[in-house]
């Protein structure tokens, strides 16, 4: 009989062991997801929103889990839930056990998940005061200063959105944070040469990272060193296609450098990508323009005008027609379309979207 009790006792302990060490895993791999959506759809509260659904689900990194020191279920199971109501009303909730009498632990996570709720809505103003109380609850959180930091980042106040990222590289210097401030600093035009320090540690501590040579090649695009932030986005999107920010940085400087068709189907590309890409941008200060045509001086008058030589097709020109061609295979979805579509234009702005496509469908 004891042996039997000794038998079971050792099992119920190497189950809570396995279950704690699952959960750690699990929680990390959701913090790393959690990274990679800031990095990606940071600028856009719907598209980070979607990508951190995709995630492993651990309530304590998604949402942080309250211990329910007061209000009601209802009001907490609103609160904490991507799903239920709407914005608006889990927001109510939160607000309700705001009012209520709460732990600093679970008011803390109250004001937390209500922030998240006010930056979906675009309501940057509430969702930066509720970031900001949850903080002096639970001061040095570093996941709390992140979030906060991109909503800075998204309201355009760039000194406020660089102070978090360099708390949040004291408290954590990870590559994820090091390519975060490389972003922000380019995005808000300052200290370049700092941001490219940025991304060299960020690429040590994670070599080829995509979102870091993202970063790096909007950095270069920053410091007009347009070879350089071609190579970047260019391996970038190799790496991952898909990466709309890459695509819109490499239209504007295929603009730059006069290359109309290629450029506008790279912008046509991340628009399709993020809807609201364009508008992001501008708060960055950039915004496409038509790309420069050389003037070229008309014929004296008294000469004949000599008659055009035959124009032999070039790759942007095929380009130009890879956007028709790019609707009628989204039209069809298959493999076979896809691969057709990447053996006509394998070097045009689709071709990132038809691999990426092609990829998914394998798995």
């Amino acid at each position: 009989m004891l042996l039997r009790q000794g038998m079971r006792r050792l099992a119920f302990i190497a189950v809570v062991l396995l279950a704690g060490l699952a959960s750690n895993e699990l929680s990390a791999q959701t913090a790393a997801c959690r990274a990679a959506c800031d990095r990606d759809y940071g600028d856009h509260p719907g598209r980070f929103s979607a990508c951190v659904n995709q995630c492993p689900r651990t309530r304590p990194q998604a949402r942080p889990q309250p211990s329910y020191s007061g209000g009601s279920s209802t009001d907490w199971n609103y609160c904490g839930s991507d799903t239920l109501g709407t914005s608006e009303e889990r927001i109510r909730r939160c607000t309700s056990l705001i009012d209520s009498n709460l732990s600093p632990e679970d008011l803390a996570t109250a004001y937390i998940n209500r922030a998240q709720e006010w930056d979906s809505l675009k309501d940057f103003t509430n969702a930066i005061a509720d970031y900001s109380e949850a903080l002096k609850l639970k001061p040095n959180d570093q996941d709390v200063i992140a979030r906060r930091a991109a909503v800075f980042r998204r309201e355009g106040d760039h000194d406020r959105a660089i102070n978090d990222y360099n708390l949040a590289i004291r408290l954590a210097p990870t590559a994820e944070n090091y390519q975060i401030r490389c972003y922000g600093r380019a995005a808000a035009n300052r200290d370049l040469e700092l941001a490219l320090a940025d991304c060299v540690q960020a690429l040590r501590l994670k070599p080829n990272d995509a979102a870091t040579l993202q970063s790096r090649g909007f950095v270069n695009f920053r410091l007009e060193r347009l070879d350089d932030a071609m190579a970047d986005l260019d391996t970038a999107l190799r790496h991952k296609p898909g990466l709309a920010p890459a695509l819109f940085i490499r239209g504007l400087i295929k603009l730059k450098r006069g290359d109309a068709t290629s450029g506008n189907a790279d912008l046509a590309a991340a628009k399709t990508i993020e809807g609201d890409i364009a508008d992001v941008f501008a708060r960055y200060g950039l915004a496409p323009v038509a790309a420069a045509t050389p003037a070229v001086a008309p014929p004296p008058a008294a000469a004949p005008a000599p008659a055009p030589a035959p124009v032999p097709p070039t790759a942007a020109a095929d380009c130009a027609f890879s956007e028709v061609h790019w609707k009628s295979v989204e039209t069809i979805g298959s493999v076979a379309a896809y691969l057709d579509h990447l053996k006509r234009f394998p070097n045009c702005a689709f071709a990132d979207l038809a691999r990426m496509k092609i990829e998914a469908m394998k798995k």
